[in-house]
């Protein structure tokens, strides 16, 4: 993987696989209905940390390793907030779209959990 580490966290109704180190999952996951990764480098590089989100609703999630080290973030299908406590508590910013760099808008190295909303 080329000194990369991925995790990969899939929630929901029907979650059917989780992967981790990068490794494919032994039963293939339904098609997620959001996606959010979290990458400790601007441009969508270095380590990463996916968050799967099948079915609707609100999760929030901590960001794990990646815990104030995160530098740009991705999202397909899915609202979310991002927050510079755990438990989606303390600051707070609305992103409706990927960021390739979080540091021009001040949210780099600072997000510690996230809140996920999935239609």
């Amino acid at each position: 993987m080329n000194g990369k580490i991925a995790r990969t966290l899939a929630v929901g109704a029907g979650a059917a696989a989780v992967a981790v180190g990068g490794a494919a999952p032994a039963l293939a996951a339904p098609a997620a209905a959001g996606v959010v990764s979290l990458h400790d480098l601007p441009g969508y590089g270095g380590e990463s940390h996916t968050l799967l989100v099948n079915g609707s609703g609100t999760f929030c999630f901590q960001v794990g390793s990646l815990d104030n080290r995160v530098s740009s973030i991705q999202l397909s299908d899915v609202r979310v907030q991002v927050f510079d406590d755990p438990g989606c508590f303390g600051s707070g910013l609305n992103l409706v779209s990927s960021v390739p760099d979080l540091g021009p808008i001040g949210w780099d190295n600072r997000i510690s959990s996230v809140r996920i909303t999935a239609a």
